[in-house]
């Protein structure tokens, strides 16, 4: 292990930034339903809330509604509870997907493809989207905000509905903290500059209530309340391209996971950072701390995924003969740990992105796909990979791409790739997994190609422009057994640099590209990585930051400070703010997203207490 250096509070080299430590916590752990992770929804303690509805509930618990502490006495509630516990056996069917792959929240999109695992999924539909919600694209005082081109941005309703994005803002780089109601900027705080046109991600960590910046040559993390300082850590060298990864089920051992950009052959590293507060036995670390840090051969946009325990991380293989390698470690870990495994590529090309970790019916396992920089359309490969061991289960050709595959509850596995020129164009490519080996089912740019000019080329002009390279698209399943998949996906700009994605589409992975029907629906308000939080969108475009569709959901019904029982009772006994989906309609659709919210991992949960 080389020799580090961290800039947690209080400790020496932290890069300045302007804002001060506030002044004591405003971070407390409230109450969790059972069924969702430890401490998920922390609430800031100040009383002032961005919602509408927050005005008309302070009112009514001065005139005296039962609170849910009045509601715990009363005989009437055992048995309301058990007549909501049979119809929720039976909404379990519907609600809930057959595997076992934990299901994310809709209140938030903590980071880059939306959970620890990197599925890039949600159990939503996509609302229509219209003229957007609000766009973002200069300060008040009317400084324009240039945003970080193919970026995605993280988002979470709670405990304050907010976007958090970076950007250059004359001339200096900042974390931006945007309502995510209304549009208006919360806060900025200047960050070092990204490095090599960094377009990382930044990520929520609730429970301690700071949002994280792989940025400079470091990880910065930002009270999400106000952009002040919490800690910051220095790396050996610059996350380049990387969004860091922060657990939610180690508590009181919750990690951060970054590694860092080793050139074209120099040496990266897999770093181990504490998130969790310094406890002297259970903990030992302060915030901001290197628990230990691993080394992963070389490696540029290598974001990690994290499923029960295991932290998974790809390299570029440039360091060596140019085999990509795939490395498994325990994320519990207190000291340097080996990989558990060690994943060698059958071909000679470089793994420079993320990957994502799916449970299925049939195991554990591992998506990942290659950039080529040489080649044509099927220079690259896709793999699969047994999680436990890291054994190969198929590789077949794919275009090139920093992309993160995304696998469909069928198992087919959709991939955004390709750049225009070089042997390359931008598609979204399907593949069909066959168990020990894969196929392509189809890609846009064949499927939708009519050669104007008949010179046997994919030109420009000739075929859907969707996909690209360096985005990572989200898949959606509306909550009924026979919704048809939809990918929300963007299209890479002309000349292949590093503006924002140009237009977003929602397509319809039921049909074939050329099917009528395969384009939902369109707007070019939008287009880079999206982010979502309930039906809504929230996509940099070259206009700036938009959102589309409605305002974040509103779980916490009871406006009590937690996701939990109580708010469905509040929602029954026609108390608190019922308008769950924000439609400005209070009907049975709140009320299933309000359960299936609470219930969305019971089977995961029963089916991991008897192993």
């Amino acid at each position: 292990m080389p020799a580090l250096s961290h800039g947690a509070t209080g400790l020496s080299g932290a890069w300045p930034l302007s804002r001060a430590d506030p002044p004591g916590s405003a971070w407390s752990a409230g109450r969790v339903c059972r069924a969702l992770p430890a401490a998920e929804f922390s609430r800031h303690t100040s009383p002032s809330r961005s919602r509408s509805a927050a005005s008309s509930r302070e009112p009514r618990r001065a005139i005296g509604v039962r609170t849910a502490q009045t509601l715990a006495q009363h005989p009437r509630r055992r048995l309301m509870k058990a007549v909501l516990a049979m119809f929720w056996i039976a909404l379990l069917a519907i609600a809930t997907p057959a595997s076992a792959q934990p299901v994310p929240s809709l209140a938030d999109w903590p980071s880059l493809a939306g959970d620890e695992a990197k599925t890039g999924t949600r159990r939503t539909e996509i609302a229509p989207f219209a003229e957007p919600r609000w766009l973002l694209s200069q300060t008040p005082a009317g400084e324009a905000i240039h945003f970080v081109g193919p970026a995605g941005v993280a988002a979470t309703a709670h405990p304050e509905p907010r976007v958090f994005t970076a950007a250059t803002i004359a001339g200096q780089a900042r974390a931006v903290a945007v309502d995510a109601e209304t549009g208006e900027i919360v806060w900025t705080t200047p960050i070092p500059a990204l490095i090599l046109d960094s377009w990382a991600c930044p990520t929520i960590d609730p429970a301690s209530g700071v949002v994280l910046y792989a940025t400079g040559s470091s990880v910065v993390a930002l009270h999400t309340a106000d952009g002040s300082l919490a800690w910051q850590t220095d790396l050996n060298g610059p996350p380049v391209n990387v969004s860091p990864l922060v657990t939610r089920d180690l508590a009181p051992r919750n990690r951060a996971f970054v590694s860092d950009y080793g050139g074209f052959g120099g040496p990266s590293w897999l770093y181990c950072i504490n998130i969790s507060p310094h406890h002297p036995t259970l903990n030992p670390f302060q915030p901001g701390e290197i628990v230990w840090a691993a080394h992963i051969g070389s490696s540029t946009g290598g974001t990690p995924a994290y499923l029960d325990g295991v932290v998974y991380v790809c390299s570029t293989g440039i360091d060596f003969q140019g085999f990509a390698e795939i490395r498994a470690f325990d994320a519990q870990a207190t000291e340097e740990p080996e990989p558990l495994w060690t994943f060698t590529n059958p071909i000679a090309e470089g793994f420079f992105s993320g990957l994502t970790v799916r449970e299925t019916t049939g195991g554990l396992f591992l998506y990942a796909a290659t950039y080529a920089f040489y080649g044509q359309l099927d220079s690259a490969n896709l793999v699969k990979i047994h999680a436990r061991s890291g054994q190969l289960a198929w590789s077949v050709p794919s275009n090139r791409t920093s992309s993160i595959p995304i696998v469909l509850d069928d198992g087919r596995v959709v991939l955004s790739t390709g750049i225009q020129g070089f042997g390359s164009v931008p598609m979204i490519q399907m593949f069909e997994d066959h168990g020990s080996y894969a196929t392509q089912l189809w890609n846009t740019a064949h499927a939708t190609w009519n050669d104007l000019n008949n010179n046997g080329q994919l030109d420009p002009g000739e075929f859907l422009l969707v996909g690209g390279w360096n985005t990572h698209p989200v898949l959606t399943h509306a909550r009924t057994p026979d919704a048809a998949p939809r990918l929300l996906v963007g299209a890479i700009p002309a000349g292949n640099g590093f503006a924002p994605y140009t237009d977003l589409y929602e397509l319809d992975l039921s049909k074939a590209p050329a099917d009528p029907g395969f384009i939902v629906q369109h707007t070019t308000h939008a287009g880079s990585t999206p982010a979502m939080l309930g039906s809504g969108v929230y996509s940099v475009g070259t206009g700036g930051l938009a959102a589309l569709g409605p305002p974040p959901p509103n779980f916490d019904v009871n406006n009590d400070g937690q996701i939990d029982l109580d708010d469905l009772y509040a929602w029954e006994q026609g108390q608190g703010d019922r308008d769950i989906n924000r439609d400005a309609v209070t009907d049975h659709h709140d009320r299933e997203l309000l359960i299936f919210e609470l219930r969305r991992n019971e089977v995961r949960d029963m089916n991991r207490g008897r192993r």
